[in-house]
């Protein structure tokens, strides 16, 4: 590679430059700018940082999505909008992300490629913007600069643009490929037209694939993009549930995955933090899903696993087409992602899972990882914790156990209550679950270095304002809108001390997971996070004040569901029954009754009440904060510990 003629005086300064629109899941720039600015204000911030990355601020450690996801929303609700995805919906011209919710794929628009450019989800090229250095932009202020650039498929220096000295120039440039840059400043009174010129050789734009797999807590339970919204003037009868004037919308509605996934959110602060390079995002978490429904079941080969067949789709109570949040569907996740990632000829209208791939749009480079609970009894148990002695009278909730019961099982030891005839040794040892679902990430998405998939503990939701456990009063008080919801301080210790306290939860999955060779984080369980924010914890904040479904004298105490402000900064990241019934909306049981008298307990109430008990979208920005030092370590190599 020669420099172009009269460019041997020696340089003065350097180049400098970053991708512009380098998250690639969202459908446009501009709606993963706000997040790219405030990552920005909080490295600017000058304050003590501890070793998870979080930094001191109003007395209490915030870390960089969470103080994102409270910058984001405060501002949100100044406009009008609840939550960022809210205000992204309201003003998106066409879809907001590269997901179609109706489909349940990537939307055939963001695989399409539009010539050299690549498409929005791979990229092969993309728009850098580059510039001098301070000194040299002083040094040259006022003069104008010619842009080169020279990529491996360049004969010589190509001319791209001329520019003023001082600003920014917008170049293109190759994704994964070696390229070189050159600022020529012009001065049209010397003897070669020039002053000098500023270099930057064997740059290269780092493409980055993250993708998420697993249950509720890794696609967002809880937390719907656009949350249901209700008239100021809307009364509560007796018989009915206060109806919304605008119905929630998820990502997916079928999985309940959300825009606030703590896996999408660690994607995009990645993004935002690497400076030279596109990363591209898709999840496939869903709501209820354990490892099998990850595992698609062309890889359910050994003794111990379970295909997923028509009669599990059956005897799991899975109906196509509405909202519930049971994970079985037609296809797991991996075969989800092998369709949508596959770009074999014919593959994306596949109608039945793709068993071998010869070429890609892309192949993972780290994958984020949230199940297991499901697999070892965990909702059972706060089902027995919360549901006090109405279990076997409401579907919902029947099934629940002890913890000892459930620990139990995710040891394999002998005592499998949950567990039926011959089904007890293959769905009850969740360490050979594990070693199922790694060799299935490495054999479907070729994936061979096994740390580069990153998974962690659950988040505890026990601890009220002052890291005590909560009460049963504080946690009946937020599920008045059900008389099912009784629970005691006894079963609430338990649980505490049991699954959380006593650290038995994260170590069963710990120990199940040690010969995967995956990464471990331990942050979230041993950082404290969540110890004063769990689902009782009160604060000052008004939207803190929201904890009723009581209509007193014909109004709303303390405030009504017009002013929930979901995604409102609160004291606690859980989400209360009573919070759940009116994001998630969910038919009356009068009107179900009329639909069905021998079904009172259905899907659509299912949907509209799981996300008790599940992190908050602030909740959800902590989580990944706790991992995120780990997946950026995995995926660039770089940061504290790696």
């Amino acid at each position: 590679m020669c420099l172009p003629a009269q460019a041997q005086d020696a340089p003065l300064g350097k180049i400098v430059w970053q991708v512009q629109d380098r998250f690639r899941f969202l459908s446009e720039e501009a709606f993963f700018t706000p997040h790219l600015r405030a990552s920005e204000a909080f490295n600017a911030l000058d304050a003590p940082r501890d070793e998870f990355g979080r930094k001191k601020i109003g007395g209490e450690w915030v870390g960089p999505i969470q103080f994102a996801e409270r910058k984001l929303a405060v501002s949100a609700i100044k406009n009008g909008h609840d939550g960022w995805a809210a205000q992204a919906y309201t003003t998106s011209r066409e879809a907001f992300t590269c997901w179609d919710s109706g489909r349940r794929r990537v939307r055939g628009g963001c695989l399409k490629s539009d010539g050299p450019e690549g498409s929005r989800l791979f990229p092969a090229q993309v728009t850098i913007s580059a510039s001098l250095d301070s000194t040299a932009a002083e040094v040259f202020a006022g003069k104008q600069c010619e842009w080169f650039i020279h990529t491996g498929t360049d004969k010589d220096w190509r001319t791209v643009t001329q520019a003023d000295c001082a600003g920014p120039a917008q170049l293109t440039a190759p994704v994964n490929e070696q390229f070189s840059m050159l600022a020529r400043v012009l001065d049209p009174a010397s003897a070669n037209g020039m002053l000098t010129q500023v270099t930057g050789v064997y740059q290269k734009v780092e493409g980055r694939l993250v993708v998420g797999f697993g249950d509720s807590y890794g696609s967002g339970e809880g937390n719907p993009d656009y949350p249901a919204n209700y008239s100021k003037s809307v009364t509560l009868a007796d018989t009915a549930r206060p109806k919304p004037s605008t119905l929630p919308r998820w990502l997916d509605p079928a999985c309940h995955r959300s825009v606030y996934s703590h896996q999408q959110r660690i994607a995009m602060q990645l993004a935002a933090e690497n400076r030279r390079s596109v990363v591209s995002y898709v999840g496939y978490a869903c709501s209820g899903a354990t490892i099998a429904n990850v595992i698609a079941s062309v890889d359910t080969q050994d003794d111990h696993m379970e295909p997923v067949t028509a009669k599990s789709l059956r005897d799991n109570r899975v109906k196509k087409g509405i909202a519930t949040t049971v994970a079985q569907a037609d296809w797991s996740q991996l075969d989800q992602a092998v369709r949508d990632l596959c770009a074999d000829e014919g593959s994306a209208k596949s109608e039945t899972p793709i068993k071998g791939c010869s070429s890609w749009h892309g192949k993972p480079d780290l994958v984020l990882l949230s199940v297991g609970g499901n697999d070892i009894g965990f909702a059972n148990v706060v089902k027995w914790a919360v549901a006090g002695t109405a279990v076997g009278q409401v579907r919902f909730l029947s099934g629940g156990e002890k913890p000892g019961t459930m620990l139990k099982r995710a040891a394999g030891k002998e005592d499998l209550s949950g567990c039926s005839g011959d089904e007890a040794g293959q769905q009850c040892r969740l360490a050979e679950r594990y070693a199922s679902l790694a060799v299935a990430i490495e054999n479907r998405l070729g994936l061979t270095d096994r740390n580069k998939v990153v998974t962690g503990p659950y988040p505890g939701p026990m601890g009220d304002e002052a890291g005590r456990v909560c009460s049963a009063d504080a946690v009946n008080e937020g599920a008045d809108s059900e008389h099912f919801i009784s629970t005691s301080d006894e079963r609430l210790r338990t649980l505490h001390d049991k699954l959380f306290a006593q650290k038995q939860l994260t170590n069963a999955m710990k120990k199940a997971i040690s010969k995967t060779g995956w990464t471990w984080v331990d942050a979230l369980a041993w950082s404290g996070a969540f110890d004063r924010h769990g689902v009782c914890a009160r604060g000052e904040r008004k939207s803190d004040a929201f904890k009723s479904l009581q209509s007193i004298n014909g109004g709303w105490e303390p405030v009504g569901p017009a002013d929930m402000l979901a995604y409102a900064p609160r004291q606690r990241w859980f989400r209360t029954f009573n919070d759940s019934v009116l994001m998630q909306f969910y038919v009356s049981r009068i009107e179900q009754l009329a639909r069905n008298p021998r079904q009172p307990i259905d899907y659509h109430y299912q949907a509209g009440v799981s996300g008790f008990f599940h992190p908050t979208a602030e909740g959800q920005a902590v989580m990944a904060d706790m991992l995120l030092n780990a997946s950026r370590c995995r995926l660039f190599g770089t940061g504290p510990g790696c």
